[in-house]
């Protein structure tokens, strides 16, 4: 894609002197504008969406097929820069010129996108369900239209995860609610119909969510399907031994030490190992320490306080570890900075 990038810049910087506001210079503008979304540089696509938008415009005539498509691109664009005030009213349009050319799985595109614009709002639950069902049937347009699993239905499904990732830190709930919507966005836009591994992935950190929440039924639960899932799909990659280490950390925050032990010294070793190259996996070592901090307090609960008092000054220092690694205000060092304010009552009872 950096190659194609590449070529269609320099034929920019080649024609665009010679050929000013030329249609073939708008298509350029507007191909680069696609790769630029598809490589996260929303910027840099909506700079080039707004000239491919204009000179179009000027050749076509506002209310065109092609005009709406760059209507279109500018409006993903801009929802893709976290500007959805801005991008709504270039949906709109694209939605409603694309429906009177009969564009079905592009104006489902663009309603997809006006979705997505407003889930970016949610303040609550009830916000995140009110619109699913309009969003699911965009989706399914697009789908039908393009293919599952098309380059433009994959683009349009990550901007649905860059939205639950902006939110899993910031709101449990809203988390949860874009999580459990985002799993059926999978579903309806894989070809195998389960969401593929992006669904495992996404049923892991739903698992995650919990686990840091305190919420450890329903963690195992979803530790469990996400398992299923990453074995299902070979594509998945490391997941299997990311959700053997999620249910160390689960059966080690509710006190089930020995089987907790039995997997995260296993996750442990593996990801000591790999931190060598990965901060990332440097960093699940680092938890991988913390439940086996806490296999240790419960182990030492019923021998007296100075053993206790011991392992909860050990499961303190590893948190801070942790949180120097990755910032105090992550999910992961909140959770651990939760039980561990649990262990403390447990060992003053």
């Amino acid at each position: 894609m950096s190659e194609a990038i590449s070529i269609l810049e320099g034929g920019l910087t080649l024609f665009a002197p010679r050929f000013p506001n030329y249609p073939e210079i708008g298509e350029l503008h507007g191909q680069l504008s696609l790769l630029l979304f598809a490589q996260d540089k929303y910027e840099d696509a909506a700079k080039h969406a707004r000239p491919a938008l204009e000179i179009t415009e000027k050749h076509f005539g506002r209310r065109s097929i092609l005009t709406a498509h760059r209507l279109l691109r500018l409006g993903a664009a801009l929802a893709g820069l976290g500007q959805p005030a801005t991008a709504l009213p270039a949906l709109r349009e694209a939605y409603d010129i694309l429906g009177e050319m009969n564009q079905d799985a592009a104006q489902a595109e663009a309603g997809f996108y006006m979705d997505l614009c407003v889930l970016s709002n949610s303040r609550d639950e009830q916000s995140i369900t009110a619109i699913e069902d309009n969003l699911l049937a965009n989706l399914a347009r697009m789908t039908k239209g393009y293919g599952g699993g098309t380059m433009l239905v994959t683009l349009a499904t990550a901007q649905h995860t860059r939205l639950v990732h902006a939110a899993i830190e910031k709101d449990f709930h809203i988390g949860e609610g874009l999580l459990k919507q985002h799993l059926k966005v999978l579903a309806a836009a894989s070809v195998t119909g389960d969401g593929g591994a992006e669904a495992a992935v996404a049923t892991y950190k739903l698992a995650t969510l919990y686990y840091a929440n305190d919420m450890l039924a329903a963690a195992v639960g979803r530790v469990q399907e996400a398992a299923l899932l990453a074995r299902r799909h070979a594509d998945a990659g490391d997941l299997e031994m990311l959700c053997q280490h999620r249910m160390g950390m689960v059966l080690a925050a509710r006190g089930d030490t020995r089987q907790a032990k039995k997997l995260l010294e296993k996750t442990l070793a593996a990801y000591a190992e790999m931190g060598k190259q990965s901060g990332a996996a440097g960093m699940l070592a680092k938890e991988a320490e913390i439940g086996l901090s806490m296999c240790r307090f419960f182990d030492f609960l019923p021998l007296g306080s100075d053993a206790v008092h011991a392992a909860l000054d050990e499961l303190t220092k590893k948190i801070q570890e942790l949180g120097q690694s990755i910032g105090q205000s992550h999910m992961l060092v909140q959770g651990a900075t939760k039980y561990l304010g649990q262990f403390y009552k447990a060992a003053s009872k």
